[in-house]
């Protein structure tokens, strides 16, 4: 692996990429300029057919806190990060914020509740409350934003547009790679890759958010 001219001609493509990489999260850079297009096309078409209604658009965030468990203190009320044996107990503290949701259904009486899958509590709570309730579906979706960019992945992001029969819009990387203070692990792991045989390296990725111990990788090796 990374050995003769293939091994040569690799290593200048990455580098070639993560250049790339860096000029489209760059404000002006084709990722850049993709998503804040798509959002102040989103914004402006929806405030535009309001405003001929005589309303005006707002969009406001509103904090929803789990409640904190023995096991699952505040930082760790993500799933980005968590280990596979916490995920029931998120799913728990999720559960238990049901009354804060009911809380702030009544405080802001929408006309409407869009929910996805992940809240069977949601429309149980806008049902008690005589709200409307609608749930999201990704499917129903037009258009799909995807984390990648012109120069690596065009022709194969186009075909994905072919196939799903959807629009797909490029914003990644949404930022700027981050300080590694782990860059000589990494050149470590490059060069003792370089030293092994081409095709006897198998790479598998369980996902950004599986968390697997050295028991798991063990047995998955074995």
């Amino acid at each position: 692996m990374l050995q003769g001219e293939k091994g040569k001609e690799m290593r200048i493509n990455a580098k070639e990429w993560k250049r790339k990489a860096r000029e489209a999260s760059k404000v002006g850079g084709s990722s850049y300029n993709n998503f804040q297009r798509f959002k102040k096309e989103a914004l402006l078409s929806g405030d535009k057919t309001l405003r001929n209604e005589g309303l005006s658009l707002s969009i406001s965030v509103i904090e929803l806190l789990l409640p904190e468990l023995p096991d699952l203190p505040s930082d760790l009320h993500s799933t980005n990060g968590l280990a596979v044996h916490l995920m029931p107990i998120l799913k728990q503290a999720f559960d238990m914020s049901s009354p804060k949701f009911m809380k702030l259904l009544k405080n802001l009486s929408p006309d409407l509740l869009i929910y996805d899958i992940i809240q069977p509590w949601a429309p149980t709570a806008a049902s008690s409350l005589g709200i409307p309730r609608v749930v999201f579906i990704i499917r129903s979706s037009s258009i799909v934003l995807i984390k990648s960019f012109n120069e690596i992945e065009c022709k194969y992001v186009d075909h994905l547009s072919l196939l799903t029969d959807k629009k797909i819009v490029r914003v990644g990387p949404f930022v700027a790679d981050p300080y590694c203070p782990d860059t000589e692990q990494n050149t470590m792991i490059i060069e003792w890759l370089g030293t092994k045989a081409t095709g006897s390296i198998v790479f598998v990725s369980f996902g950004s958010e599986c968390f697997l111990f050295s028991a798991d990788l063990e047995e998955i090796a074995s």
